[in-house]
């Protein structure tokens, strides 16, 4: 019984990292797959979410406690700047009616795969939220993301 109870204890204490993958059932598409990094902060982090089905990736931001403001120079739109120690990309973008939630156009989830893939840490800000993302585990994550699951030639009853 000891042992039992020292061996839960020890795997509850581990330390699960950022980057989670799964893949989607789905019946109408053929491939869907989701990547979130998740935020250790969860007063003022940013989490970040993919998803990929056989046509397109979309990305989100999404913050977990309060909502995204808007910037004072753009109306209903969130100033969002990525950063590294060599590069800054800034974008005015529409966040969701709910404000905790914005979805990225392709032209700035490029920016952002880009940085990422260029191995160096990527500040999210967003005015209030704050993340920086270490890309180190990123790549392996994101192959799988865009690999399609085995698929079996047969259907299992349900």
């Amino acid at each position: 019984m000891k042992r039992l109870l020292l061996l839960l204890l020890l795997s509850s204490c581990q330390r699960h990292g950022h980057w989670h993958h799964q893949n989607i059932p789905a019946k109408e598409i053929d491939h869907c797959s989701r990547l979130l990094y998740r935020s250790e902060d969860p007063i003022g982090g940013i989490d970040l979410e993919w998803l990929q089905t056989k046509e397109t990736l979309t990305t989100y931001l999404q913050v977990h406690f309060g909502s995204i403001h808007a910037s004072d120079e753009s109306g209903p739109k969130a100033k969002v700047i990525f950063s590294t120690s060599e590069k800054t990309v800034s974008f005015l973008i529409d966040f969701h009616e709910g404000e905790q939630r914005l979805r990225l156009l392709p032209a700035q989830q490029t920016a952002l795969l880009t940085l990422l893939e260029e191995g160096q840490p990527v500040t999210i800000d967003l005015e209030g939220f704050h993340e920086t993302i270490d890309p180190s585990a990123f790549a392996p994550f994101l192959k799988k993301l865009k690999t399609p699951p085995y698929k079996l030639p047969f259907h299992l009853p349900i």
